[in-house]
């Protein structure tokens, strides 16, 4: 099922395009929106596959909120709504999935479906490709710069973090995002236990590259990495707990990255070098 976020100031037009995408039984609308603010706040909390914008917002319009969007999730599904034909080629230069003409006929949004199927299904198609060849390079993961449309190869001490959103595996560095189409679980094992650490079902941080962990409540943390762009990772109930056995196995007094950071290399150095 195609989870979607609909973005749409005018609520009849909103409850249609709704009953529209529901009628083709392949699309759960996730969540509606009546303006920009609200819609990147829900697409932040929900992370749905898809988002479909009304180019005429209240406040804003729809090209800057898709091109906010794209910031944080470069791969973002998009359709764009609108009554004005004048704005298709605006909306394909920056790689709209579609552009859904205002009134809607229940012929063009199943067509438009059909395009999320497909364009989905490669995807999927692509991410088993890559899982299935992660294993042939042992000490070095491959990923492509969007940035400047080259190759690299990462080795582990590269990787700062792994978050999964948006059906993409995203490789954090110091100075970049990659957008990759490798599994989190195959990631987890290729890179093989501490100091990378499972905190949530989406993200594996290292924690040789965390700035500092945050405790804000009962089970509530909140990793800070040491990156360019300084991201910041929730983590889940069963992450938080992970967190907080680590630091109280190693009898941390306070969450103090640098101590976090220092047990990491004496623990791997007694790994390396049992006999010492």
């Amino acid at each position: 099922m195609i989870r979607a976020l609909l973005i749409e100031d005018e609520p009849l037009a909103q409850e249609y395009l709704r009953r529209l995408l529901q009628e083709t039984e392949k699309v759960e609308v996730v969540a509606s929106a009546i303006n920009a603010e609200e819609g990147l706040a829900l697409f932040t909390q929900l992370l749905p596959d898809v988002v479909f914008i009304d180019l005429r917002l209240a406040g804003s319009d729809g090209f800057t909120l898709a091109q906010q969007l794209r910031q944080s999730a470069p791969q973002l599904a998009i359709v764009f709504v609108t009554g004005y034909s004048d704005k298709a080629v605006a909306a394909f230069e920056i790689a709209a999935v579609d552009y859904l003409l205002k009134p809607l006929h229940p012929d063009r949004v199943r067509q438009t479906v059909l395009r999320l199927e497909e364009r989905f299904r490669n995807e999927q198609q692509q991410e088993a490709f890559s899982s299935a060849n992660l294993h042939l390079e042992k000490e070095k993961l491959v990923v492509k710069s969007i940035v400047t449309d080259t190759v690299k190869l990462l080795s582990k001490k590269d990787i700062f973090a792994a978050v999964h959103h948006n059906r993409r595996t995203f490789i954090y560095t110091q100075q970049e995002q990659y957008p990759t189409y490798y599994s989190l679980l195959n990631l987890e094992h290729w890179l093989g236990g501490m100091p990378f650490l499972r905190i949530s079902r989406r993200a594996i941080v290292n924690l040789e590259a965390v700035e500092k962990i945050i405790h804000y409540g009962d089970r509530l943390y909140q990793v800070h990495l040491r990156d360019q762009n300084r991201t910041t990772i929730e983590a889940s109930r069963s992450g938080a707990v992970l967190l907080a056995s680590y630091i109280k196995k190693h009898r941390l007094p306070s969450p103090s990255i640098q101590t976090i950071k220092a047990t990491v290399r004496a623990n791997l150095c007694k790994k390396n070098n049992p006999s010492s």
